[in-house]
């Protein structure tokens, strides 16, 4: 059974939508968001609107295995459940996507009253088993896959084309939509446990960082949304020499072939160096941050960091924040956002190369000033 059978299937099926349950009273609750750690630490602003209407309620949070550690320890998360899809949520393998399916609803456990799905598409299949009375999430276009769910919210998912909503935002809409009633969107927070601050503080001194220090964020899952990895290092050079700050540069095992461009600029490495909790603890003791549209921008964010961030392709309208929370730089083609992986127009993508090593520089002087 292929993809265009299981969408012609999903297609067929219809189930009434449920009225909204505004004096529902739930004891369990899940959240389900097994992609992206960037995608995890937004859907945290959900968990403590989710908190603040239901205070006694018990709330899981089921998560892709890799951003599971950010969360222990949250306020708002009584259980987190780590959970890797074998199958990537691919909808070409949908027999495999349903024995994902099941072996998710193993690992949540007893029954739930409501289960908040942030998924699209296929991968809502996830939600077909899911132990729970009311299922909430999105419906993406023509919502051949939101019958598996009680209370949905149109979207149109990744389509750059039509209007969109931070994702923040967005992932709070379902609890709208169950409730019938507006609330206001809490933005994402993360809270850093002792230890891990503690390894943060230890690993800061053991590398001789005793200023005030920005954290930079060269990597990017994509190249439409990586900024050359020279002009961070540009960045690093006039923050040592003109800001008096130290400067920390973040990144995973991905981001080792870039660790060269930082050498000699008085920066200090911690690509590939650090876990992710610590990577967290790191960036909550920054001034500021620089970052492209990468998972450690939502992390800066989500901590209160003061953060400017560039964008290429990947669509500022639903990854960024308002402006008061994230400063954007972008070269305002007529291309962007153009939602690919692959520029068609040059290895250096024109609307990241257009943006100056100076104009970020100017940027987060202008936020270092202001948080001062």
């Amino acid at each position: 059974m292929g993809a265009g059978l299981l969408r012609h299937l999903a297609g067929r099926i219809r189930r009434p939508e449920q009225t909204p349950r505004p004096d529902a009273d739930p004891a369990r609750i899940v959240v389900v968001r097994v992609q992206n750690i960037g995608d995890v630490v937004t859907a945290t602003g959900l968990l403590d609107a989710l908190r603040a209407r239901y205070p006694n309620a018990r709330i899981t949070a089921a998560v892709t295995a890799a951003a599971a550690p950010l969360l222990a320890g949250h306020p708002s998360v009584d259980a987190v459940v780590p959970f890797t899809a074998r199958t990537g949520l691919s909808p070409r393998r949908p027999l495999a996507l349903l024995r994902d399916a099941l072996a998710l609803r193993q690992r949540i456990g007893p029954r739930q009253d409501v289960a908040f799905v942030l998924e699209q598409g296929p991968a809502l299949l996830l939600a077909a088993t899911l132990p729970a009375r009311w299922k909430a999430g999105f419906a993406v276009g023509d919502g051949r896959f939101a019958w598996m769910l009680t209370h949905r919210v149109a979207t149109h998912g990744q389509d750059t084309r039509h209007g969109l909503s931070y994702r923040y935002r967005l992932f709070q809409e379902p609890l709208a939509r169950f409730t019938g009633e507006s609330h206001v969107p809490r933005l994402p927070r993360l809270h850093v446990a002792a230890r891990w601050d503690a390894a943060a503080r230890a690993w800061l001194a053991e590398q001789g960082v005793v200023r005030p220090f920005v954290v930079l964020g060269p990597g990017g899952t994509t190249v439409t949304k990586r900024w050359p990895a020279e002009r961070f290092a540009s960045a690093a050079r006039d923050l040592v020499a003109n800001h008096d700050r130290d400067v920390v540069v973040l990144g995973g095992p991905d981001e080792a072939g870039i660790a060269h461009q930082f050498r000699g600029t008085g920066a200090v490495s911690a690509i590939a160096a650090l876990d992710l909790p610590t990577t967290a603890a790191i960036i909550a003791r920054a001034s500021a941050a620089l970052m492209n549209d990468t998972s450690v921008m939502h992390m800066a964010v989500a901590l209160g960091i003061p953060t400017v961030a560039l964008f290429g392709g990947s669509p500022w309208q639903r990854s960024g924040y308002e402006p008061e929370f994230l400063t954007i730089l972008k070269a305002d083609l007529g291309c962007q956002p153009c939602g690919l992986a692959v520029c068609p127009y040059g290895e250096v993508p024109p609307c990241l190369d257009r943006l100056a090593a100076a104009h970020a520089a100017e940027a987060l002087g202008a936020v270092l000033a202001a948080s001062a």
